[in-house]
């Protein structure tokens, strides 16, 4: 493990973004990890990940909120320079285009953190103090927690001169979906379908009438009976569940309504899985 330069307490979360630059369009590009943890979000410089001499260092903290969860639009097609926090009060989109600047990231190198140089671009009055994980899709957030899935709704807005891949999240609109599952522990999303690893097992909803502004409810598909699942992720057409008593389990999610489990990693299927 790499030493890096700063130290925090309570780090529940991280997302990486890569390539993002201070300027739109710039060649001055670097990647950039936003740490969550009982003070804050660490917006932490790793473009040195690789190189023994330039350990990863804290740019700037947006700090004085206990974070439970954080993300960024996808960092692959973006390159946005905000990341979305889900406090224990509120929702906040934050812009970190300000710290990237080649002056402020020398200064951080020396230890002089800039948290001046972040702009809160909006927030959202929420309680956060259950929440276990945020998932970002286009312009919608899914926090889950105790209570279940809420979705969260954000306008978005494309940087001028930047192309139409290049999304900005901006204000918060509210809440605009509730998916019903008891203590959900992760949530992935792709596509038109959202994935809950919760008490029930992983349940999956189609939200393509979120997604895809089609007139129709969000509904439940199906559930897999695995109610030790305690994280999940989607890569293609396969979930990849992490599952206490059986370890990680990849389900094929081709027929979304009809799941069917492909590998148990270290062991056999013991029983049916659906």
């Amino acid at each position: 493990v790499r030493a890096a330069s700063f130290a925090v307490a309570g780090a529940r979360d991280v997302a990486v973004v890569r390539g993002v630059s201070a300027v739109d369009g710039s060649g001055d590009v670097t990647d950039v990890a936003f740490v969550a943890h009982d003070d804050g979000v660490s917006v932490v410089d790793v473009f040195g990940r690789d190189n023994a001499a330039l350990p990863p260092f804290e740019l700037a903290r947006f700090a004085g909120h206990r974070v439970r969860a954080v993300d960024v639009v996808d960092g692959a097609a973006s390159q946005s320079p905000r990341f979305v926090a889900v406090a224990d009060d509120g929702v906040f989109v934050v812009d970190v285009r300000r710290a990237l600047s080649p002056d402020r990231g020398a200064r951080a190198r020396g230890g002089a953190r800039s948290d001046d140089a972040l702009d809160v671009v909006s927030s959202f009055a929420f309680d956060g103090r259950g929440v276990t994980r945020l998932r970002l899709l286009d312009r919608y957030g899914f926090i889950a927690g105790d209570d279940g899935v809420d979705v969260v709704e954000f306008a978005d807005t494309v940087p001028a001169g930047a192309s139409a891949a290049a999304v900005d999240l901006g204000a918060v609109v509210g809440v605009v979906a509730h998916l019903d599952a008891d203590f959900a522990a992760d949530v992935a999303v792709r596509g038109r379908f959202a994935w809950v690893a919760c008490a029930e097992g992983v349940v999956g909803y189609d939200v393509g009438a979120l997604v895809f502004g089609a007139d129709a409810d969000v509904e439940r598909v199906a559930v897999i009976d695995l109610p030790a699942a305690r994280g999940v992720a989607v890569f293609g057409n396969r979930l990849w569940i992490a599952d206490e008593d059986r370890g990680v389990v990849v389900v094929d999610v081709s027929v979304a309504a009809d799941p069917v489990v492909e590998e148990v990693v270290g062991g056999p299927v013991a029983t049916p899985l659906r």
